[in-house]
Parts: structure tokens; C-alpha cells; sequence
């Protein structure tokens, strides 16, 4: 039995209060030689990648080879407080003056991860400057990193440094993603001279959280990977998930951090890097460059990603937006498929063919004017695997039409009676219920750690979820016609739990007609914070409670003769900290308790989902992006 497993199954009885029992001293001494080994074959890899693969590389770009003998310099770069910062220079061979593509992040600029070398050796080829910065404290970086701390400052200094240097003709862009895509924005709301276009992708301004459980896997485990205050990232690989009380994790791991400790704890305001609401929106709506925002309809960010575009569209500004069916880290992707779908492209090509066209255009062209394409937002459109330019998003010739839950009492499993239906149910429904066990949580994907959600490589069989006794499926009959979804789907459920405290995931799949489940969006709430963040208020067991649920946008088309699908259940652990069904505060406890939950969707007490579609007319007549 696996540490911290307990005798009861998941679909015991509410039995109350259990305690979570830890690995052993020896237990925790072999996972921890565990971890280090496998840090130490990462490494080998790591300089095998850099020595083998980024040096021959080669990106999608369609511009010709204009300047094919190059040199890399290093340089350190002073701030203005006399801290200097080590920077790779990419240029091609001469005394010419080139525009400049700067990328600044804290993850070693010469390694593989956002394969800056790889990138920045094309581009300085094709006639542009390329800058690798490593942003304060980190790797050759004098300084100590804190996340956030300095970033508005440096990144304003290294950009009119990059302006003014003699290889340069003073034009300078930004983009990256994630951390290097949030120092894109800093350049973008400082304003330094010489800064004439940014492309932030899979990235977000400000640290928001909508759901009221912290995010394992998309920020709680970036600060014990990459937000400690050290020179290197961290071995990740250290961090035991399954041990309790969670606020121990990082001193378990060796690795401890107070902003863990303030996700963890559930204190989203106490995070040093977070910024008012009000603060982030006038910075995003001053922003006067033009912005080209990329998102991927499978990273942990989308929903924060899509915000920073609506509120920098709301300021009436030169903004543009890019969706495609990509997760976190775009550098991975080289397969032409989503999840275990093949599809007709390589579709990430899109993203740096997009990126050479924004760059000649600002940088080259010296253009003032926004980029020529038929709409500023260009979706990818999943089902039909095709690119499609939008005038606006949210799209507002979306048309709400709503799903409803029903079943005979028996919807767990995919072999089980849920159905979902666009006629709500009779007043005589019976209820669906299951049993919780936060001992024995849901995982992403079965069989994978945390960590590995920033990829979908294995998302598409739902088989071994779906088979747990602690999730309800709901299914359509096959379509007749082709149904298109794309925008934000908002749930209703109606339920009730035996505990104080709970967590109530949905996630979307695409069921096609050969049985293969496609995963497409996830949402959650916990009970707790069914109000919103501010007050954490416990639930009383047994009462049912209406709870509103917002999945992650998405675009995709349900095609004909396929079936839409959803799952409902309480955890999703290497997403999400897994709720312990017990009014002890967030993060500080060993104790769980086993919860029975109950979903309703009869009359008054309908569950359903509210899906914003786009009729086949409108969406056929928007124009492609091939």
C-alpha cells in the first residue's frame, strides 16, 4: 500500500475524520535519492541537448538566410544600481546596425528550456539583433532573484541598453513565454526607449487566482522550481504531492518558500508579486506598443491570458491575439497532433510564422500602422483543426444554448445512464452521488506526476478516469450536426456534500465515434470560496448549494456523429491542492475526511451547462487564416 493510502475506498461510506500517514524516514530517504538521480540524468540530457540539438535546430521562418555567418558575444550588462547582468548577444558578422529581439527570463538563457540559442540564431541570420538576458541573480546574473521584484526596473535598463548599442538601429521588440513573456509586459508598461512591439505569450500579468484552490502544478510548484532566491532552478523532482499538511511540502522537499506557504494557506493577497486589480487593469489598458498576446488553449494560464487581452483591447491600442491548440511551454511541441490526435499540420508552425511577419513588420518595415490581416484575433478551431480570423473575443455572435444533466441514478462511468440533453429534465429525477476520498484523488492524467501537465502529449484516453467509482460521466447522443463551442462554458451544478468543505471539478471531453476521449477544458470551485475569494465560508453538510463554474475558454467543434461529454468529480490532484473535506485552515492539516457527494438535476434544481455557440452561417463566413 502506497504511503499515505488508507483501507477505505472511494466509495466507502462517510466515515469522518482520517489521518494522512507519512513515508517513513526510510521511505522519504529513497524517494529522495530517487529524485536526485533522476536530476543528475536530466543534467546529462540537459548538455546533450546543448551540444547536439540547439546548434542545429531549425524554425519554420519564411523569410530567406540573409546573413548566414553570425557571432555570439557575452557581455554583462550594468542596471542602474550597478548590478550587471550576463547577456548573450546574437548579430550577424560586421559593423552593421540591425533591429534587436530581446528575451529576458530566469531559467538559464543559454540552455534548452526556451530554446533562446536555437531561436535567437535564426532570427540574427534573417538580419535581426538577438539578446538572451538572464534577469537578476540567476545563473551568470549578478543580484539576488525575487520574483517580480526587479523586473520592471532591469527590464526598462536592458532595453534601452539593447537600443543604444552599436549593433543596433535603436528598434527594439520583446516576446518569450511565461516568465519571459511577463518581462515583455514590463517592458510594454515602463514605456524605455526604443521599444516599438511586444509578443507575450502563455503568460499572465498580475497573479490572479478565480477558483479558491491553489494550483499545484501552474504556480504553487513553479516557487519551489524557480521562484526560490537562488542562482539555479531547483530540483523539482524533491517535492512529494501526496504529503500533508501541504505548507510542509517545501521544507519536506528541502526547497522552503513563503509565497508556497501564502498559495498554500490560501492568502492569494499576501503573495509579494500580486498587484490590485485595479493596478493591473490601467497598467494593461495604458499600454501604448503594439502587442501581439499568445495563448494556448491547453496552458494553465489561458484564462488569465485571455484577460490581459481584453482589458489592453479595452485601452484601444494596437493589440492583437493568437489562440492555438498548444500548452505551456510552446518550445516542446513538435508533433503534428493534440493530445493523441493527429492533425493535418505541424500547428505550431503558425505560432512562429505569426511572430516573423509581427517582427519584419514593426522592426524591419519600421511600421507604425497596425499589421494587415483580415481580423486582430486569429483562433485555432479544434474538431476542424483550421485556423479562423475573429474581429473581437469574446466572440459576441456566440449564442448561449444550454445542456442539461440527467440520468437514472447511475452515471458513474462511461458505461453508466448520465446523459446530457438540450430539453431540461422532469421535476422526477433521481440523483447521482459518489463518494470522495482525498487519500485517493483523481490525477490528471493517470499514470503521470505533476509536473508533466505542462504537456498534453498523453491527454486522450479517459478510460481509467472515467472507471473510478468518484466520477460521474454525462454524455450527449451522437451529434446529427456539427456543434462549435468557442468561448468561456459556464456550468450550474446543484449539490450537496456530507462535509464542511469540498471541491466540484467538471471537465469537457470530445467523444469520437471510435470511443476515443479527447480532453478539452477543466473547471472547478471549491465550496468554500462558492462566494468568491475574499471570506472562506464553510458549506453545511447536506444542504445543496447552486454552484456557478467557469470552465477554461476554449474553440472547439463538437463534429457530427461524435459525442460532447463531461465528467464531474472532486479532485484533480497534479492540477489543483486537493481539497480535505475538513474546516481546519487550508494548507495547515494532516486530518481528510471521506465525503458523499450528491448532484441534483431535477426541476428547480437543474444542473446544466451554458455553451456559447457559433451557428455553422457565421462561422462559415468568417474569414480562414491558411
Amino acid at each position: 500500500m502506497p504511503p499515505g493510502a488508507v483501507t477505505s475506498s472511494s466509495s466507502a461510506p462517510f466515515s469522518g475524520p482520517l489521518q494522512f500517514t507519512p513515508r517513513t524516514a526510510a521511505e522519504r530517504a529513497a524517494f529522495l535519492e530517487q529524485a536526485e538521480a533522476e536530476a543528475a540524468e536530466a543534467a546529462l540530457e540537459e548538455q546533450r541537448l546543448r551540444r547536439e540539438w540547439l546548434p542545429v535546430r531549425e524554425y519554420p521562418f519564411a523569410g530567406p538566410i540573409s546573413h548566414p555567418e553570425i557571432v555570439v558575444e557575452r557581455v554583462m550588462v550594468p542596471m542602474r544600481d550597478g548590478v550587471a547582468l550576463r547577456t548573450h548577444v546574437y548579430r550577424p558578422v560586421g559593423d552593421g546596425r540591425h533591429p534587436v529581439l530581446l528575451l529576458r527570463g530566469p531559467y538559464d538563457m543559454n540552455a534548452s528550456l526556451d530554446s533562446a540559442p536555437a531561436l535567437l540564431r535564426n532570427l540574427a541570420r534573417r538580419g535581426y539583433v538577438g539578446v538572451a538576458q538572464d534577469v537578476r541573480g540567476r545563473y551568470g546574473s549578478e543580484g539576488r532573484f525575487e520574483l517580480a521584484v526587479s523586473e520592471h526596473d532591469d527590464t526598462f535598463d536592458a532595453v534601452e541598453w539593447a537600443a543604444a548599442a552599436s549593433w543596433s538601429n535603436g528598434r527594439v521588440a520583446m516576446t518569450g513565454i511565461s516568465y519571459l513573456g511577463f518581462t515583455s509586459y514590463c517592458a510594454a508598461v515602463t514605456r524605455p526607449r526604443g521599444l516599438v512591439a511586444v509578443m507575450p505569450s502563455c503568460t499572465k500579468y498580475g497573479n490572479e487566482h478565480r477558483c479558491g484552490a491553489p494550483p499545484l502544478t501552474a504556480m504553487a510548484g513553479w516557487f519551489l522550481w524557480a521562484g526560490q532566491p537562488t542562482a539555479t532552478l531547483q530540483n523539482f523532482r524533491r517535492i512529494d504531492w501526496q504529503h500533508l499538511p501541504l505548507d510542509q511540502l517545501d521544507e519536506e522537499a528541502g526547497l522552503s518558500h513563503p509565497d508556497f506557504k501564502a498559495l498554500v494557506h490560501e492568502r492569494y493577497s499576501a503573495l509579494r508579486s500580486c498587484l490590485p486589480v485595479a493596478e493591473i487593469e490601467r497598467r494593461l489598458t495604458s499600454i501604448e506598443v503594439p502587442t501581439y498576446v499568445v495563448c494556448g488553449w491547453y496552458d494553465e494560464f489561458i484564462t488569465e491570458n485571455l484577460l490581459n487581452y481584453e482589458r489592453q483591447a479595452r485601452g484601444g491600442g494596437d493589440v492583437r491575439l493568437l489562440v492555438g491548440p498548444w500548452h505551456h511551454n510552446l518550445e516542446d511541441i513538435v508533433d503534428a497532433r493534440i493530445g493523441q490526435l493527429p492533425v493535418p499540420e505541424v500547428h505550431l508552425n503558425r505560432y512562429y510564422l505569426e511572430m516573423e511577419r509581427f517582427l519584419e513588420h514593426h522592426l524591419k518595415q519600421a511600421a507604425t500602422t497596425p499589421l494587415a490581416a483580415p481580423g486582430p484575433v486569429l483562433l485555432y478551431v479544434m474538431g476542424r483543426n483550421v485556423w479562423r480570423y475573429e474581429q473581437e473575443w469574446p466572440l459576441r455572435r456566440a449564442v448561449t444554448r444550454s445542456l442539461y444533466l440527467s440520468s437514472g441514478g447511475h452515471a458513474n462511468s462511461d458505461r453508466g445512464d448520465g446523459v446530457l440533453s438540450w430539453q431540461p429534465p422532469s421535476d422526477e429525477q433521481p440523483t447521482d452521488s459518489y463518494t470522495y476520498n482525498p487519500l485517493d484523488p483523481v490525477r490528471s492524467v493517470e499514470g503521470l506526476g505533476a509536473w508533466n501537465l505542462f504537456t498534453v502529449g498523453r491527454m486522450g484516453d479517459r478510460s481509467a478516469i472515467e472507471s473510478r467509482d468518484d466520477v460521474l460521466v454525462y454524455s450527449t447522443e451522437p451529434l446529427e450536426d456539427d456543434l462549435e463551442v468557442t468561448g468561456t462554458i459556464e456550468a450550474t451544478l446543484h449539490a450537496a456534500s456530507s462535509a464542511v468543505d469540498t471541491d466540484f471539478i467538471i471537465n469537457l471531453i470530445d467523444v469520437h465515434p471510435d470511443g476515443l476521449t479527447q480532453y478539452i477544458s477543466q473547471g472547478l470551485v471549491r465550496a468554500s470560496y462558492r462566494e468568491g475569494l475574499a471570506e472562506r465560508k464553510l458549506i453545511e453538510p447536506g444542504t445543496i448549494y447552486a454552484y456557478r463554474i467557469s470552465l477554461r475558454p476554449t474553440s472547439i467543434c463538437f463534429l457530427r456523429g461524435h459525442r460532447l461529454r463531461i465528467e464531474i468529480t472532486s479532485s484533480d490532484m497534479d492540477r489543483h491542492a486537493r481539497n480535505q473535506n475538513v474546516a481546519d485552515a487550508p494548507g495547515t492539516t494532516a486530518n481528510v475526511a471521506i465525503a458523499r457527494q450528491t448532484i441534483h438535476h431535477a426541476g428547480l434544481r437543474c444542473s446544466r451547462l451554458d455553451l456559447p455557440v457559433i451557428d455553422a452561417i457565421s462561422s462559415s463566413g468568417c474569414r480562414s487564416g491558411t
